[in-house]
């Protein structure tokens, strides 16, 4: 079998097993594969790179137990929202640094991607003073929790917007909320991603926020992103290679 890997949101500081299951059930059975929902530690009790730590050690167990589990090791796909979305993006750049354990393809949901201290990105400026679900200053709560120093921020396991390229990476799904905070962040990876080279489906979904396809029992909008996300989990795990 297939298997995703799913890393919830919450900032590194909240969010869990239960605010994700009815995702990753959804995704299980959509997509016919084997998930993992993994809760890695959370701040304050737990700093950076606690998170980051837990995220690669969670990939390098699937794949060490894969035999004993059923699972095909060279199809294990990486997803995750907010938070999430930034272990799965700096995961797989550890997979490059380190050479393995192989991902076969990455679904980053409105990812966080700019760790550092109020970054001056469009998206940032004119939606993120609270009318809209995401708010600015809890960001910068939540990380002044993560980090013990917020120069950590400029980390790229922190901030992976910031790492030098993004070359070698595995085939991604983006997905991003036209009134989201951080929009622009996604997008620009994105167009990163493209620029060096990766195979890469940006999908930005309208009148819609932070948050969104995890409403997906009450929204319409959530409910085709997650229609999408299942259809292209399906489509890297079960085509063969060579199609």
């Amino acid at each position: 079998m297939p298997a995703v890997i799913y890393f919830h949101g919450g900032g590194f500081f909240a969010g869990g097993l239960d605010e994700t299951d009815l995702i990753v059930r959804q995704i299980a059975k959509d997509a016919d594969v084997v998930v993992f929902n993994v809760e890695y530690r959370l701040s304050p009790e737990y700093k950076f790179p606690t998170a980051v730590n837990d995220a690669y050690r969670a990939l390098e167990w699937v794949a060490a137990e894969a035999p004993r589990l059923g699972i095909d090791p060279a199809r294990i796909i990486m997803a995750g929202d907010s938070a999430g979305g930034n272990l799965t993006i700096v995961t797989s750049l550890q997979v490059r640094e380190r050479g393995g354990p192989p991902i076969a393809y990455q679904v980053v949901i409105y990812p966080s991607l700019d760790l550092r201290a109020r970054p001056s990105y469009p998206s940032r400026v004119t939606l993120g003073s609270g009318q809209l679900f995401l708010m600015n200053d809890d960001i910068e709560w939540m990380l002044d929790h993560y980090f013990t120093d917020r120069a950590e921020g400029d980390d790229w396991r922190a901030s992976p917007i910031v790492a030098a390229d993004f070359a070698g990476l595995p085939p991604a799904l983006v997905v991003t909320a036209s009134h989201d905070p951080l929009v622009d962040e996604g997008k620009l990876y994105a167009d990163r991603l493209q620029r060096d080279g990766v195979p890469v489906e940006y999908a930005r979904f309208e009148g819609t926020f932070h948050g969104f396809v995890s409403m997906a029992m009450v929204l319409p909008t959530g409910a085709r992103a997650m229609e999408l996300i299942c259809d292209r989990i399906k489509r890297e795990a079960w085509c063969p290679p060579n199609d």
